[in-house]
C-alpha cells in the first residue's frame, strides 16, 4: 500500500470516528429537546443532508437519522409520516452504498 493511499485512508477512518462520536450526541440531546419541541430545526437539517447532492452529505443525513431514531424512537414517532416519506425517497441511492444500507437498518 502506498503511503498516500496508507494517510487517505486514516484520515477517512478519523473522519467516520468523528461523525460517529458527533452523532451520538446529536442523539442524545434529540432525546432530550425534540419531546419539548425544543429543536424544530432538526428536521430541517437532517432532510438537507439527506437530500443533498453530495454522496457524503447524504450518508451523514443517514447516519445521524439512524443514530437518532436508535435513541430517540419515542420522540420521533409525530413524524413517522415525514420520516417514512423521505427514506422512501432516498432508498435507492446508487451514488453512495450506506445511504440505502442506513434506511434499512
Amino acid at each position: 500500500m502506498c503511503l498516500n493511499c496508507s494517510i487517505q485512508l486514516q484520515n477517512d477512518c478519523f473522519r467516520k470516528n468523528v461523525r460517529n462520536a458527533i452523532a451520538q450526541v446529536v442523539a442524545t440531546v434529540a432525546k432530550h429537546d425534540l419531546p419539548k419541541n425544543q429543536w424544530p430545526q432538526l428536521f430541517q437539517f437532517l432532510t438537507a443532508y439527506t437530500k443533498s447532492q453530495n454522496p457524503g452529505d447524504r450518508e451523514t443525513g443517514m447516519y445521524l437519522l439512524y443514530t437518532v431514531s436508535s435513541s430517540a424512537a419515542e420522540q420521533l414517532k409525530p413524524h413517522l409520516v415525514s420520516l417514512l416519506q423521505l427514506l422512501s425517497e432516498v432508498i435507492s441511492d446508487n451514488e453512495n452504498q450506506f445511504v440505502p444500507y442506513y434506511v434499512v437498518r
